[in-house]
């Protein structure tokens, strides 16, 4: 497996070195990428023709969703993306990425829910149809050998939604950069590929902007959420939307209740 760089010059020097290899055995012969913007910009930089993978088949799943449809459009829900979510404790990430995961077994295919150092709360999956539980598939990673192999589970599954949470705490099983090679390579090339969905989430702190720094050039968008008195608001660049997490589900804000009108209310008199 290539080993890739935190940043994106990194990747294409990385392909560039690669590529350059079967050309110098093979000859100047059409090369084809899988998606990934590094490969073009190393072919072109080596002069190469190169063509790009199709674009992948968009499966579409009407009842995918996370409890709030607003909250849906941020994320994308429902495309071939990697969508990196980010904000401080108590945003509900993890709920989030439960919340879809558990939404896309129900309804629509085969999804995985992996997290890293703890299993999954059992409370997150109650209620589920046992047909959802069966299409379900939790992973937990707690050091490099597991790394492995979820990231092998990962490119030989069809998975149609993959969940990563804690993706931050990657760099705290290893010393190396391994479990974040293996695991980000693999989600990007099932997003290219398969036209899979991946939602990552990163948490805050020194660990959270590490994670950022090396995800940002898989990542298609970014959404972050902030803790509001009335819930959480999450933005990304196509737009915000409020949501509120109750009793560990999400769903729409409760409405506000109309303000009364101070002082005495004007009568209208009428005239007979």
């Amino acid at each position: 497996m290539l080993d890739f760089h935190v940043s994106w010059r990194g990747n294409s020097i990385d392909a560039y070195l690669f590529i350059g290899m079967p050309v110098r055995k093979y000859g100047r012969v059409p090369i084809y990428t899988d998606g990934a913007g590094w490969y073009a910009d190393a072919c072109r930089r080596a002069g190469r023709r190169f063509k790009p993978a199709p674009p992948p088949r968009i499966v579409r799943c009407d009842g995918l969703t996370t409890g709030s449809r607003a909250l849906d459009r941020v994320l994308g829900l429902g495309s071939p993306s990697l969508v990196v979510i980010h904000g401080g404790r108590g945003t509900g990430k993890s709920t989030i990425l439960s919340s879809a995961a558990a939404s896309y077994a129900a309804t629509c295919g085969r999804s995985a829910l992996i997290t890293v150092g703890s299993w999954v709360n059992p409370s997150a999956l109650s209620g589920l149809p046992e047909a959802a539980l069966d299409r379900l598939v939790l992973i937990r990673i707690s050091d490099e050998q597991s790394a492995i192999a979820a990231s092998r589970a990962l490119s030989l599954i069809g998975f149609g939604l993959v969940a990563l949470d804690d993706a931050s705490e990657l760099s705290g099983i290893s010393r190396s950069a391994a479990p974040q090679s293996y695991i980000s390579l693999s989600l990007s090339r099932a997003v290219h590929r398969r036209g899979m969905q991946a939602l990552v989430a990163l948490s805050e702190g020194p660990s959270g902007a590490r994670g950022r720094d090396y995800w940002w050039p898989f990542a298609d968008r970014f959404v972050r959420l902030e803790r509001l008195e009335g819930g959480v608001r999450a933005a990304s660049a196509d737009g915000e939307a409020l949501f509120a997490i109750v009793g560990g589900r999400i769903g729409d804000p409760p409405g506000r209740a109309r303000p009364r009108p101070r002082g005495r209310p004007h009568m209208r008199r009428a005239t007979i």
